[in-house]
């Protein structure tokens, strides 16, 4: 499984966060818990923002709360909606292989409505939004290490083949600096990686034509 999620790894791109002009830092102690907040999807090919868990996502145990920001009216236009995520953090705590769906650790099978909705978005290439502490993610592309062009968000998925792929397994890394507090740290950047396993059926929505054709169907029954 390894050698696999390395080989993936090698061929996407990377996701960085980066200072907001604004903002200001936040210290956080050794262990402190903070979790990242999501946003609306949105795509530069379409001007109409859906929100993050209108798509079959897994929600945080807690409930999906909004999360209050001081938000002006270009930004509710542009769809601005932070909700709370099951992606929590621990300052300088490494984990591995954390789950996000709970409490089965998976999400169920896909409706035939949701498999529609899905491949909509992947077609009309919708990206996910997050964001930790101000910080927003964005893309770049690692192949192409003088490129300076950044993108908001990560893909949602891809379609090779006449099969859509779903982006649902997420690595990330934050990367802090010591500040003048003897056990504080402040946070520099959030970077996450995307890309999906194909060892594990469970985790893995694997759409085809066909697929889609049936939700059409269905639909209109």
């Amino acid at each position: 499984m390894l050698k696999l999620i390395c080989f993936f790894l090698l061929g996407l791109a990377l996701c960085q966060g980066f200072y907001v002009p604004g903002t200001y830092p936040v210290e956080f102690k050794v262990n402190a818990t903070i979790q990242a907040q999501v946003n609306s999807l949105t795509s530069f090919d379409t001007d109409m923002p859906y929100d993050y868990y209108s798509m079959p996502f897994c929600k945080p145990p807690e409930g999906v709360k909004d999360i209050p920001f001081s938000a002006n009216p270009g930004s509710l236009i542009e769809g601005n909606r932070l909700k709370n995520s099951p992606y929590n953090f621990s300052v300088k705590v490494t984990e591995i292989g954390r789950v996000s769906c709970f409490p089965t650790g998976f999400y169920p099978g896909l409706s035939a409505k949701e498999v529609k909705g899905l491949a909509h978005k992947i077609d009309n290439h919708y990206r996910v939004n997050m964001v930790l502490d101000n910080l927003p993610v964005t893309m770049y592309d690692l192949l192409n290490k003088e490129s300076e062009f950044v993108r908001p968000g990560y893909t949602l998925g891809f379609k090779k083949n006449g099969k859509y792929y779903i982006n649902n397994h997420l690595a990330f890394n934050i990367l802090i600096y010591r500040t003048h507090g003897e056990y504080t740290l402040a946070k520099d950047r959030f970077d996450a990686s995307v890309f999906f396993n194909g060892l594990d059926s469970r985790r893995r929505h694997l759409l085809t034509s066909d697929d889609v054709s049936a939700s059409s169907s269905s639909s209109s029954s």
